[in-house]
């Protein structure tokens, strides 16, 4: 699972005990960079309620790359 491995995330924040997500520009790099099968799986991810709830903020930001 994309959103359980913390090196999948972890290069979204700003801080170590990942509480603060980078600015959405930087954040929009940071997705970008990852191979194209990471971003899709985080995707698919952030598309099921169940799955995204506990990172719902995260999942915002990548949905709204994504759409972009």
């Amino acid at each position: 699972m994309a959103l359980d491995a913390m090196e999948n995330i972890r290069p979204f924040y700003t801080d170590a005990n990942m509480k603060t997500l980078k600015p959405m520009p930087e954040f929009k790099v940071t997705f970008m960079a990852m191979p194209q099968t990471k971003r899709e799986m985080m995707m698919r991810e952030c598309q099921d309620a169940t799955m995204s709830k506990p990172d719902a903020e995260f999942c915002a930001d990548v949905n709204a790359v994504a759409g972009s």
